[in-house]
């Protein structure tokens, strides 16, 4: 017994410092059986994530929050007969939760990126709408929410590393060599580069080229037709190979697109502080390499509207 509640006790710590490293998780898989493998009963928790993710202050088990959430989860698992049946052979439980992959709690996560079920096996699925502190039910789309964060944090810490940029991709598509659109950000590089101060998002250079672009993709027509198939927003730069943020871009040399596909390109003419445009040609590009965001925006299906 005392055995069982220490691995009891273990687990709950776990999942605290989960909560706390990855408080976004929408998927948490409880297995029954003699290994994640071979599950005997398999319970998926989906949650729709709010704005404000998964959180708690102070003793996280006697939260209002986690007492809501740990009676619906039991009358859900009462209600679908859990428990009301015995499996042979011995039985343990195993926790798998789908979680960023820069999570980092080596002593009580481990990587397990080849799981999955059986085609035979088919998993009992409990769906729980988490609300935000306004008790505003979310969508479960608000999750790219914190994908354009991330994107956004990626694109600043790149300024700062390498402000000497010309060249952005922004590519629409399944993957990068198969894009559905493509748009080519291309910049006249002043003598100072692209820089700047405090925060970036606010700053008046950031507020004239975010309603360039805008107005640029508008007026090519951006946005106004559908594609097919699952589509995602991918981020590609050209920057020198000294370039060091493998958290966020990594190298991608052999990127290059299909012979029969011409990109949108657009063209930006920065100015230095003396107001004199320089010339795109100033500085060459055989020193640059590609590289590719590794922060990727999921889009939403497209469905057809219905005639009526």
């Amino acid at each position: 017994m005392q055995k069982l509640m220490s691995t009891i006790s273990s687990l709950r710590s776990a999942l605290q410092l989960l909560i706390r490293e990855a408080p976004d998780i929408q998927r948490v898989v409880l297995i029954l059986g003699g290994s994640p493998l071979r599950p005997q009963k398999a319970y998926e928790l989906l949650f729709t994530r709010g704005d404000n993710g998964l959180s708690f202050e102070g003793d996280f088990s006697k939260s209002k929050a986690t007492e809501a959430l740990s009676k619906k989860t039991i009358r859900a698992l009462i209600s679908t007969g859990a428990g009301s049946t015995s499996c042979p052979g011995p039985m343990r439980l195993f926790v798998l939760v789908q979680a960023p992959p820069s999570l980092n709690l080596p002593q009580h996560f481990l990587p397990k990126r080849d799981f999955r079920y059986n085609r035979k096996f088919v998993p009992l699925k409990l769906r729980f709408k988490c609300k935000t502190q306004d008790n505003e039910t979310n969508s479960p789309f608000n999750s790219g929410t914190n994908d354009l964060i991330c994107l956004r944090s990626a694109l600043q810490l790149l300024i700062r590393e390498a402000p000497d940029i010309q060249r952005v991709v922004l590519i629409l598509g399944g993957s990068p060599l198969r894009p559905q659109k493509a748009y080519e950000l291309l910049f006249t590089r002043g003598d100072n580069g692209l820089s700047f101060e405090g925060d970036f998002s606010k700053s008046k250079a950031t507020e004239a080229l975010s309603k360039k672009t805008i107005r640029a993709l508008i007026s090519t027509g951006a946005g106004s037709t559908s594609c097919p198939g699952p589509m995602r927003l991918f981020v590609l730069v050209q920057a020198p190979p000294s370039l060091n943020l493998p958290q966020h871009f990594l190298p991608k040399r052999d990127f290059r697109y299909n012979r029969k596909f011409v990109p949108l390109k657009l063209r930006f003419k920065c100015k230095t502080q003396d107001n004199e445009t320089n010339s795109p040609f100033n500085s060459g590009t055989n020193d640059l390499i590609w590289f590719q965001c590794r922060h990727v925006i999921k889009g939403l299906a497209f469905q057809q509207p219905v005639e009526e």
